[in-house]
């Protein structure tokens, strides 16, 4: 697998999967090395890093990317942008952009269904509060006060199920609600046995972290599912898994007419990732078989029709609970994810 996404450009996204705070960090990183000129000499182009552009507001984080990538089809539509994004000719705009704008898509998509559970609790937010409101409303909740708390010490956490803190408490010294190693003790030692709120209340404490510039929630956010398993709410279409795979194909047979050859990429950083080697490498990606054990291609249509009994992929997205753990027999598989988001990246007509 290492050859083959070297070969087509897509060593990053292998060794990194499809995480959404860790990709989308080195892809602008890679975008910054491939433009330094341009941002950093000249400056005739805006740079924005990964956790500075997630700090904008949903419909800004599209704008901000616009700037960066130089879009000549610079656009703020009155339609909804994730109604619009897969429309817009971006065939002159690099991958990295590319890839980025599908990444900010279901970080929003994610957001909004972080949000939209606390319906589910005894206080709700909506997803286009100032994300300083969200983050007080937050802590408003946990700790009967806007100022920042540790959560797992507060009534309102522990109330979920009967335990005691780990973790004491220091009144002689500040801890900081994201503090790194007091988050990180609590996830090893405690985040598997979480129910659905618990789980809610840890996601909802690195969200508006993230949301307001924190650096140790960008570091948090590395580790916990959601970030990382996102990319299945991508499937969302009412379509049939055949349909997705011929889309695949024919995004193949295009690339096959209009390059008559093809020349062989080495494993350098730089090179320039097309939406061609983004099929093939994906499609190859896809189908490797390991010593008779079936493609990831065949264990997601296995894991569809057998498994979650289903044979439209927009199913998907309502039968698994996203944000709360890697729950599915086929998350404990290092390509699983990754496979599913070359896949959904490629399969869009």
């Amino acid at each position: 697998l290492d050859d083959i996404t070297n070969q087509y450009g897509l060593g990053l996204i292998n060794h990194l999967g499809p995480h959404l705070i860790a990709l989308g960090h080195f892809m602008v990183l890679k975008l910054a090395l491939k433009n330094y000129k341009n941002y950093f000499e000249a400056k005739n182009t805006k740079f924005f890093s990964w956790q500075k552009i997630l700090q904008f507001s949903l419909t800004d984080r599209f704008k901000v990317l616009d700037m960066m990538c130089d879009h000549d089809s610079v656009y703020y539509s009155e339609k909804k942008r994730r109604k619009t994004y897969l429309k817009v000719d971006r065939s002159n705009t690099s991958m990295e952009c590319n890839i980025l704008e599908y990444l900010i898509h279901f970080f929003n998509k994610y957001q909004l269904e972080i949000i939209k559970t606390t319906q589910d609790t005894d206080f709700d937010l909506h997803g286009m509060m100032e994300h300083k409101y969200i983050k007080d409303y937050f802590f408003s909740f946990m700790c009967k006060d806007p100022k920042e708390c540790i959560i797992y010490h507060t009534n309102q956490f522990k109330k979920e199920a009967n335990e005691e803190n780990t973790f004491p408490e220091e009144p002689n010294r500040e801890i900081s609600a994201y503090n790194l190693y007091l988050n990180y003790y609590y996830f090893m030692k405690r985040y598997s046995s979480y129910g659905t709120k618990k789980a809610l209340y840890v996601h909802l404490l690195n969200l508006t972290g993230l949301l307001n510039y924190n650096t140790r929630s960008y570091v948090t956010s590395l580790y916990l599912p959601g970030y990382y398993n996102a990319v299945e709410m991508s499937f969302t279409e009412e379509k049939e898994f055949t349909n997705l795979f011929e889309n695949l194909i024919q995004c193949i047979e295009i690339c096959h007419l209009r390059q008559t050859s093809q020349s062989s990429k080495g494993s350098n950083f730089l090179n320039d990732v097309t939406k061609c080697d983004l099929c093939k490498g994906a499609f190859l990606y896809s189908n490797m078989k390991f010593d008779k054990v079936p493609s990831m291609l065949q264990k997601f249509y296995v894991y569809l029709t057998k498994g979650l009994k289903i044979q439209k992929v927009s199913s998907v997205m309502r039968t698994l609970v996203i944000y709360q753990d890697y729950s599915n027999f086929l998350s404990h598989d290092i390509n699983w994810y990754t496979f599913l988001f070359l896949f959904r990246l490629t399969s869009f007509r």
